[in-house]
């Protein structure tokens, strides 16, 4: 056996002194006690300061710092500082290996050297059935697990040692050398849904990337699933260009007879909404019903085998991007020579306007769908539009699209027809007609639903543009084997984006909150979809709101908005309303607009499966029961139709998530309408010397009673007023933070916010000196 140490460094002390040269990059670490002993072993995209966590403090940032904490409690007979645990840590040593793959790394490394901090548990002997018999036994115990925890809580110790070390353990001794297992309980709230995954040989696929086969449990503990499935997060597009690519895997690899094409993971969190999404195949075993030796080793086979077939068709290694195409549809009812006209211009001047016919004051695209697309151009994607009617296709470069008249060069379009009469622009070159026509029904899916058998009605229809992917691993080239013909060739596979996966660690490691109360926000979004971020000033309530709608929809930018709330803002803004525009000889009229919900409803239609958020900054500076209008109803009732003012039947989609700011000292929430306060669950952000903690623990501060002083000033200020009425942490950050911009910042910020507070009796914020709170600091004047 290998040496699970190779390429560690030598071991050095576990002190912060010592640390300056661990590099700041994904890796393992192996820290031992003072006798060598292996402790813990644990892995962090940035080791150094993973290693800084371990010594700073926080029991619960930190397994190594917890478990520590909790010997010197009993050695002690009373519960140990921060400081004894550190220093109990620093007799310690540790040692670190840089990997892309730090997961799989710890856990061959846990395997060999069973830390006693890690709660690693033997493997259990095997029965006579051999090492296939001793999985099924352990899936049925990880099953059963999760039967007994209660949705939404923490998992059970028991099943975290069961999928992440005796469950690869077994499986590593049944797939084919060259293969590598890891197994994790999933990300976000640990109770969602536990994987173990296999990778196929001299693939560099990830749980984030890739294809791979893996053991998916359902989160009620009822299945576990088998199954042939893509890595989730350098994906973009949500779950839409997962199932198109579970079904380009399916077109390439015959399903065996018991092979399902869907799993039900018994959750609507987002990871195993992904996780369903992704599954191109797999085999169901029931809780208590796992089958035997031979069947479980020959489903496994089965599916090492698909995989490496997916490998060989090129289905493994995709972009991070799925282009999006247009169909556009014509008609030789209108002009029989359309396509001449239109190809001779291109032909003339390298490109043509193509417009498309509708009425003033409607949209043939909606925002994001638009966004999407120039998105792709701008990013060098090649975009495709086909030119369709009922027996003949034409294949188009796409250039450039625009809902405006004046984008456009009316010398690129044919006479027949003016900028007038359209309300959509494509500019088009590379005509080449497609045969057969019928092309488009076998390679064309739909980029809202890539069923293949959706794709007739949708080019049967009167609705265009109509948005495609090309099916299968391929990219349609711009040059004909024959005139009028296509070639496809296999897509570039270093042709990618990465993506970064953002977990609850990225989470956490954003934000510096504490990760039990992101993880409940977290969860209370998925059971009750919007919640008030409230606190005093300079708590990072729109910092956190922002990286929270940015972690829910897995950074997707067209799934999240922002609006900032204000005196005048109403309901037309945030709802719909009426807006003049130019009418004939002169005149106005006024046409309906959709506000802001309902442009990210319409968005929802073409993703239901994305999780969709809004930000609400200052929610509590506008008139709120004039801005939400109906809207209060639909937060509570969001599957029942209600008439708006001017659209009749909305109805509120249910992966819309609303998260609202409110800051305390400006308006109480106790002062905000009780209806709309029923319908938001408000989390509180207070100021937090532990968040400064954090931050400085990587950024220079040379205020030496920083941290005293903000404890110091925050107690007088509650004191003096109450809770509300204090100041945030985010006044005391920044890199470095000096003396100097202390002074500036109690000169120019905290002392305008004090006369606000006292506006009643200014002696009281007069007595505020910055020197009884920071004798380090002289008071100065201002420099500027």
């Amino acid at each position: 056996m290998s040496d699970p140490l190779e390429g560690f460094s030598d071991p050095q002390p576990l002190e912060r002194a010592e640390l300056g040269n661990v590099p700041d990059e994904p890796g393992v670490h192996l820290v031992r006690d003072a006798s060598g002993n292996p402790l813990y072993v644990g892995y962090s995209g940035r080791t150094r300061e993973r290693l800084r966590d371990h010594l700073g403090g926080d029991r619960q940032a930190s397994v190594l710092h917890q478990k520590m904490g909790q010997e010197l409690d009993a050695e002690l007979g009373h519960p140990a500082t921060a400081s004894q645990i550190e220093q109990r840590l620093n007799t310690c040593s540790v040692q670190f290996k840089l990997s892309d793959r730090p997961k799989a790394l710890k856990a061959q490394v846990m395997a060999a050297l069973h830390p006693r901090f890690n709660d690693v548990t033997p493997t259990p002997e095997a029965p006579a059935g051999g090492e296939a018999e001793e999985l099924g036994v352990l899936l049925n115990r990880v099953m059963e697990e999760l039967r007994r925890e209660q949705p939404g809580t923490a998992a059970a110790a028991t099943y975290r040692r069961e999928a992440v070390d005796a469950i690869p353990e077994a499986l590593r001794a049944m797939v084919p050398s060259g293969h590598t297992v890891e197994g994790s309980t999933g990300y976000g709230t640990r109770a969602e849904v536990p994987w173990v995954s296999v990778y196929g040989e001299g693939e560099d696929n990830t749980a984030t990337q890739g294809v791979y086969v893996v053991y998916l449990f359902a989160a009620d503990g009822s299945a576990v699933y088998l199954t042939l499935a893509q890595g989730v997060s350098n994906v973009k597009g949500g779950n839409v260009v997962l199932k198109k690519r579970a079904a380009d895997i399916r077109d390439v690899i015959t399903a065996r007879d018991q092979w399902l094409d869907k799993i039900d993971l018994r959750s609507q969190a987002t990871r195993p909404l992904r996780y369903e999404a992704s599954a191109a195949y797999a085999v169901r075993y029931e809780r208590d019903a796992v089958p035997d030796f031979d069947t479980l080793a020959s489903d496994l086979d089965d599916m090492l085998e698909a995989l490496s077939a997916a490998q060989a068709a090129g289905l493994t290694a995709l972009p991070a991007i799925e282009p999006v195409h247009l169909v556009m549809k014509w008609s030789k009812d209108i002009r029989s020579d359309t396509i001449t006209q239109h190809k001779h211009i291109a032909e003339t001047h390298d490109s043509v306007w193509w417009g498309k016919f509708g009425t003033a004051g409607t949209n043939a695209v909606g925002a994001a769908r638009l966004e999407l697309i120039r998105e792709q151009l701008s990013s060098g994607v090649e975009t495709l539009c086909f030119l369709y009617r009922n027996g003949e296709l034409w294949r188009t470069r796409l250039m450039a699209i625009t809902p405006h008249a004046e984008d456009v060069d009316p010398d690129l379009m044919p006479d027949y027809y003016t900028t007038a009469e359209c309300i959509l622009f494509l500019q088009l070159a590379d005509f080449e007609e497609v045969h057969p026509p019928t092309w488009a029904l076998s390679n064309l899916v739909l980029a809202s639903d890539p069923d293949p058998t959706k794709t007739q009605g949708a080019l049967s229809n009167q609705t265009s543009p109509v948005f495609v992917y090309l099916r299968g691993a391929t990219a349609v080239t711009a040059h004909p084997t024959e005139p009028g013909g296509l070639v496809e060739e296999p897509a570039n596979p270093t042709d990618t984006t990465s993506i970064p996966a953002l977990d609850m660690d990225w989470l956490a490691e954003q934000t510096l909150c504490d990760r039990q109360w992101l993880e409940e926000l977290v969860a209370t979004l998925q059971r009750r979809p919007q919640v008030v971020l409230a606190g005093p000033p300079g708590t990072s309530k729109t910092w956190i709101a922002e990286a929270l709608a940015r972690y829910l929809t897995q950074d997707e930018p067209l799934a999240r908005g922002l609006v900032q709330f204000h005196a005048s803002y109403g309901y037309e803004e945030f709802i719909e309303g009426l807006r003049p525009e130019p009418a004939g000889s002169g005149g106005i009229r006024f046409a309906r607009v959709d506000g802001v919900v309902l442009r990210m409803a319409s968005q929802i239609k073409d993703d239901e499966d994305q999780k969709h958020v809004l930000v609400i900054d200052e929610m509590n500076r506008a008139n709120l029961p004039r801005v939400f209008g109906e809207l209060m109803y639909l937060l509570e009732y969001r599957d029942k139709p209600v008439d708006l003012l001017y659209t009749q039947g909305f109805t509120l989609p249910k992966n819309l998530l609303f998260i609202g700011t409110m800051n305390t000292a400006d308006r109480s929430i106790r002062s905000i309408d009780l209806a709309l306060r029923r319908r938001f669950e408000v989390f509180e952000c207070p100021p937090s010397r532990k968040v400064l903690e954090s931050y400085y623990r990587t950024a220079q501060c040379d205020v030496l009673d920083l941290f005293d002083g903000f404890d110091k000033l925050n107690l007088r200020l509650t004191e003096l007023l109450d809770r509300h009425h204090t100041v945030g942490h985010s006044f005391f950050m920044a890199d470095p933070f000096t003396p100097h911009l202390l002074s500036a910042a109690w000169t120019r910020q905290l002392q305008p916010l004090f006369e606000e507070y006292f506006f009643d009796d200014p002696s009281v914020a007069a007595s505020l000196k910055i020197e009884e709170f920071w004798p380090s600091v002289a008071s100065t004047s201002d420099a500027d």
